[in-house]
């Protein structure tokens, strides 16, 4: 799947204007979630400097296993993701201590998704770094050029126009505090 979507630093402002846009677009809205996201790198390669990462990602009693390649776009993320659902997280990770695989960072956060045909907005509360907002379009059969459209279109009105863009992940947000 290619993954195209933006990051935002919100505040209370900001997040009124996001939850009134979902609202008023027919957005669902999913229960509030914890989830955490451990990131490993092989020892034989730098995915930090490749630009990659794979994550495994805990949320209640469900695992999932993702690899993310390089971003591909100057103005936000778009990558292709693989991911696939795992049925004991817990034997996943002794399979990367013994293929010893590097445990960069856990990143623990507290989201909210909202969902309205082809396109996830999460409103996020990442520990250590505060509140943030993604704006994903899941829809695969559009050009990464018309959803990086689409989200300009959405931020417009939401008027959020103004409001810095993050390219970063969390992960490396985290990683330069």
């Amino acid at each position: 799947m290619q993954e195209t979507e933006v990051k935002l630093q919100i505040g209370k402002n900001e997040k009124s204007r996001i939850v009134d846009f979902c609202n008023k677009n027919e957005f669902i809205e999913q229960k509030t979630v914890i989830e955490h996201d451990i990131y490993f790198s092989p020892y034989h390669r730098n995915f930090m400097k490749e630009d990659r990462a794979i994550r495994v990602r805990r949320q209640g009693g469900s695992w999932k296993l993702t690899y993310k390649e390089a971003n591909c776009s100057e103005s936000m993320q778009d990558r292709q993701e693989i991911e696939i659902e795992v049925s004991d997280g817990e034997k996943l990770l002794q399979i990367f201590e013994k293929l010893d695989f590097q445990k960069l960072l856990e990143v623990c956060k507290e989201r909210t998704y909202y969902f309205n045909a082809d396109v996830s907005i999460c409103i996020d509360n990442v520990k250590g770094l505060g509140q943030y907002a993604e704006i994903e379009i899941l829809d695969n059969a559009s050009s990464a050029g018309d959803k990086e459209q689409q989200i300009w279109l959405m931020l417009k009105q939401m008027e959020l126009m103004t409001v810095k863009t993050e390219k970063k992940t969390y992960l490396e947000l985290l990683l330069e505090r």
